[in-house]
């Protein structure tokens, strides 16, 4: 129980960030970046929100159809997403 409740916690949270990335997108500005001055950042921007809705939907199936082992694709995904966008963004604005 604590593992699927936790597991809904992550969940939440890669809709919550992939949401507000899409969100800023659409504003034009994240933080102190504009997007205006550099549109590979705003493909970043859409490519890893997507991104995240996808490995959320999975997690979703994964956590109310299959054991709790295989709830670890849904951490290592969403972990390997992020990272890859961190790297990309800090590539992107060297």
């Amino acid at each position: 129980m604590v593992i699927t409740l936790f597991m809904l916690i992550f969940i939440a949270l890669l809709i919550l960030t992939g949401a507000y990335l899409l969100w800023s997108q659409r504003h034009g500005q994240f933080i102190i970046f504009n997007f205006e001055t550099n549109p590979k950042v705003k493909n970043l921007f859409v490519f890893t929100s997507i991104g995240l809705f996808i490995v959320a939907a999975i997690g979703i199936f994964i956590l109310f159809t299959l054991s709790r082992e295989y709830n670890f694709i849904t951490l290592i995904l969403g972990s390997i997403i992020v990272m890859i966008f961190s790297l990309s963004f800090l590539k992107l604005n060297a």
